[in-house]
């Protein structure tokens, strides 16, 4: 068989590609894994496909993070809004989908790599910072909604937000995730009356 002259290799291999193959090196291996010999290798191309798309390897990595951000926060809400509801409907649904979605080590060992490579890159943590803010302000949002006061909502997202990143890290270390009851159960007590949580306003 002949082999692909250097256009075909390009035109078979998008960018999406070594964004995805970055991200499935970086949960494997920490930023240091993503390297473009490497990619190229796992994706059966060569090096040119890569300088096709990217300028540098900075360039990937701020793909990857971009890609991160969009398909683990702001699909996952558009897919939540999709079918619209109440503010308990959707929160009820984006509990569901997002503890599912942590199953399996893959998820949170990414989730774990990115927050250590935001630690080091100052070019990443910005989007870090920003991924953060709005997952926790999309549930403050459906809780507010719900009728929750702003204060009380801001506090009950961050809760919900910090049994997620502890779920990413104790599934991505073998544990069993969470049982279906449980979120339920969760998501029920967030839902909950007013107490005096909503006098902390350090949330």
């Amino acid at each position: 068989m002949a082999k692909a002259r250097p256009s075909e290799d390009r035109a078979s291999l998008g960018p999406d590609a070594w964004v995805r193959a970055g991200l499935r090196a970086l949960g494997e291996g920490g930023v240091e894994a993503v390297r473009v010999e490497v990619l190229a290798r796992a994706l059966g191309v060569t090096k040119g496909s890569f300088y096709w798309h990217f300028a540098d390897r900075r360039a990937l990595l701020t793909a990857m993070a971009e890609g991160w951000e969009r398909s683990t926060t702001t699909d996952v809400i558009t897919a939540v809004e999709a079918d619209g509801g109440s503010g308990a409907d959707r929160l009820r649904r984006l509990i569901a989908l997002c503890f599912r979605g942590s199953r399996g080590a893959a998820i949170g060992q990414l989730e774990s790599a990115l927050r250590r490579w935001g630690s080091t890159d100052d070019a990443v943590r910005p989007i870090l910072g920003r991924v953060d803010a709005a997952r926790i302000a999309y549930v403050t949002g459906l809780l507010v909604d719900h009728g929750l006061t702003p204060a009380t909502a801001r506090l009950r997202a961050r809760l919900l937000y910090l049994a997620l990143i502890g779920e990413f890290s104790w599934t991505s270390h073998g544990g069993a995730p969470t049982p279906h009851r449980t979120l339920e159960a969760l998501g029920e007590l967030l839902l909950g009356a007013e107490t005096d949580d909503s006098s902390d306003r350090r949330g």
